[in-house]
């Protein structure tokens, strides 16, 4: 399942540099490191990724955790377009992505959890 995930979700981006870009990360963060970080995140319920960038990440999260609710937050308007084109290709009505500054970012409810990526 976790491999055809990845296929899918990098195939459903419609820039060639991003699709690179995500083999890439996906070559780098090897499944292993995505299952240690899944590990911690809840079955169901909100989750926050910071700096969601392309939203690759959270789109791997929410296609291999259909319960869960992934919202992104990145600072480049571009780049959340790009997630929710991804999204809307992959069929994904549970992520949302949204521009914003994790500096300034106070929330409108409660996560289960959140997490980071590449965001250093």
């Amino acid at each position: 399942m976790h491999s055809t995930s990845v296929k899918r979700i990098i195939q459903a981006y419609d820039d060639p540099i991003v699709r690179g870009y995500c083999w890439a990360r996906f070559g780098i963060l090897r499944q292993r490191f995505l299952d240690e970080i899944g590990q911690y995140l809840p079955d169901e319920g909100p989750v926050l990724d910071v700096g969601c960038g392309f939203g690759l990440f959270s789109l791997y999260y929410a296609a291999t955790g259909p319960r869960r609710l992934l919202r992104g937050l990145d600072l480049n308007p571009k780049r959340v377009a790009q997630a929710l084109r991804a999204a809307a290709r992959l069929g994904l009505d549970n992520v949302t992505y949204e521009v914003g500054d994790a500096r300034d970012f106070k929330g409108d409810g409660e996560a289960s959890a959140a997490y980071m990526l590449d965001i250093v």
